[in-house]
């Protein structure tokens, strides 16, 4: 899923990843970086935490495509630029990011984050702490659904 250049002056979810009926979904990879902030003047770190949910609240619709073009649509769902942080909340992962640098991870697969299933969690998202001023964000995510 794409996640177009978005203005985020507070804590929020960057995207959100839904599951749909009894799908698993596996997190293979994650970018994010910024547009508008350059220069000494503007180095700032944020804290950026991956989390497992259980219930979520709504942000812009995203589309998530699939690689290979003969792959059939994904039935996992995402979004983006969510306000509100997702509750019920287990933390998976923290980093911090300098936000001149942004933030790129690819886990293996035996550390990939899974969620979904049949009595699995059913929102996987990646929260980022307040910047100081205005910040554009953009960046992808990228799933494997695996049954």
């Amino acid at each position: 899923m794409q996640i177009p250049a978005t203005a985020i002056t507070a804590a929020r979810d960057v995207w959100q990843l839904n599951k749909t009926s009894n799908m698993t979904a596996r997190l293979l990879s994650f970018h994010l970086g910024q547009s508008t902030d350059y220069g000494d003047s503007e180095a700032e770190g944020l804290e950026v935490k991956l989390r497992r949910s259980t219930t979520g609240t709504v942000g812009t619709g995203g589309t998530l495509n699939p690689h290979d073009e003969g792959d059939a649509a994904a039935t996992v769902t995402g979004e983006y630029d969510n306000p509100a942080a997702s509750v019920s909340l287990t933390e998976l992962h923290a980093w911090g990011m300098n936000i001149q640098a942004g933030l790129d991870i690819q886990f293996v697969p035996e550390e990939a984050p899974v969620f979904g299933g049949s009595s699995g969690a059913a929102i996987l998202c990646l929260n980022v702490s307040a910047p100081t001023d205005s910040v554009s964000f953009s960046g992808y995510v990228t799933i494997e659904e695996i049954g």
